[in-house]
């Protein structure tokens, strides 16, 4: 790695770091720079923006989620509650890394960023779990029911429960609104076979 890529590296280190626990609008590039102990100017080399840097740092995050999610769909000696069990393990150890503040600074100040994540995340849930399903049903550990709307029903739950406005106004974190929405859609999707896996072995 040249010495260029390990400077742009350690200031999307740090701020990926920082925005995600913190949100991104109230710090100042003036303010990374201090911590960091270099100039703006060495950031604006990099980054034309803190919009850029946030960018960069969402597209890593949904980057992460989609390479998982495919490993995970692809894995062809597990079934169907393992591999449910295997994402949701996933999501909640990310949903640990992000704060609240994160979401509701991208979805009031980077508001087609937002809408990106939401549209991103539709694509990784509906890509991958439809196979999930499907092989479910014919493990018989998910209930025959029709897949397109069991994945609407899922979708939906993770836009309402996952989303800042109402993790702020009922003071939840997000690794809990996620532990919960897993909960409610695996009792709901999985057969008495499923629920024994699942009771079994539960995401956390």
């Amino acid at each position: 790695m040249t010495e260029k890529n390990i400077e742009k590296e350690r200031i999307l280190s740090f701020c990926s770091e920082k925005f995600l626990k913190e949100g991104f609008h109230k710090t100042t590039m003036d303010e990374i720079a201090r911590n960091l102990k270099i100039s703006k100017k060495t950031i604006y080399k990099y980054y034309s923006s803190k919009n850029k840097l946030v960018d960069e740092i969402t597209a890593g995050v949904l980057n992460s989620v989609a390479s998982e999610y495919k490993k995970i769909t692809n894995n062809k000696d597990e079934n169907a509650v393992i591999k449910l069990i295997n994402i949701s393990r996933f999501i909640l150890k990310r949903l640990m890394t992000i704060n609240a503040v994160f979401f509701d600074d991208l979805k009031q100040k980077h508001p087609e960023r937002w809408n990106e994540v939401i549209k991103t995340r539709r694509k990784i849930i509906q890509k991958n779990m439809g196979g999930i399903m499907e092989q479910g049903q014919k493990e018989d550990l998910i209930i025959a029911r029709p897949i397109p709307l069991m994945l609407k029903i899922m979708t939906s739950a993770i836009d309402g429960s996952i989303n800042p406005e109402f993790l702020m106004n009922n003071d939840i974190s997000a690794k809990k609104a996620g532990e919960t929405t897993i909960e409610i859609i695996f009792n709901g999707i999985l057969t008495k076979k499923g629920k024994k896996i699942f009771s079994q072995i539960k995401p956390g």
